[in-house]
């Protein structure tokens, strides 16, 4: 289960791991907290005041998202979660289409 190889591999997924699980964690915040009349990319809001939880740039994160793939980004969010979490543990994919997609 935990097959890391070499010292310098395990540091570097570990890190990476906790890297992409942070940046999950932002996204799925961004997204959760995301507000229509937030000022973001191509949008006017009549509020000054930014109700997305990381402000500015989670507004722009979760209304581009949003915009492009719609509800399919909160999957994204989990795909990154699930991702980061096998990087950390270690846990290789047995198979063969979801070695390609990762």
């Amino acid at each position: 289960m935990f097959k890391y190889g070499s010292l310098r591999q395990f540091l570097l997924k570990f890190f990476a791991g906790v890297f992409i699980l942070g940046l999950s964690t932002v996204y799925f915040v961004s997204l959760i907290t995301h507000n229509a009349s937030d000022k973001a990319f191509g949008v006017t809001g009549s509020k000054d005041e930014i109700q997305n939880y990381f402000g500015y740039f989670g507004s722009n994160l979760s209304n581009i998202s949003i915009n492009i793939i719609g509800d399919l980004s909160f999957l994204l969010s989990l795909f990154l979660l699930l991702e980061s979490i096998k990087l950390i543990l270690g846990i290789k994919n047995k198979y063969l289409i979801l070695r390609l997609i990762t």
